[in-house]
């Protein structure tokens, strides 16, 4: 799979959405992204920043990422341990966010967020 087409698998809600028609994903931004050499675009991160919009990229995650990986819970614990270790996010975020990480059950919504 393709970096271009893990992120529409990842952001279908967005993509799907007849408000987002126009918004296409160009490989050289795509790398840049996942290099972090460049910021998600504003408008992905203002569409996914209501919590109904976090719940259904929590339930995104689970229907077509999870199935692709061979260890989904190692990825999880991985992006857990990169988040708390990332200087660039507050502490206040970090308190915000770490009680997601704890039951199971919330793991995928902590990603979303």
């Amino acid at each position: 799979m393709s970096q271009t087409d893990f992120l529409y698998e990842l952001f279908e809600d967005f993509m799907d959405d007849p408000a987002n028609q126009d918004f296409s994903m160009d490989n050289g931004l795509v790398c840049r992204w996942m290099t972090g050499q460049a910021k998600i675009s504003p408008k992905i991160s203002a569409y996914y920043s209501k919590p109904s919009k976090q719940e259904k990229l929590a339930h995104t995650i689970h229907q077509n990422l999870l199935p692709l990986m061979s260890d989904c819970n190692m990825a999880i614990q991985d992006i857990y341990t990169l988040f708390i270790q990332d200087d660039s996010i507050s502490d206040a975020k970090k308190k915000n966010l770490t009680p997601l990480y704890k039951p199971a059950s919330s793991r995928l919504l902590f990603l979303a967020k």
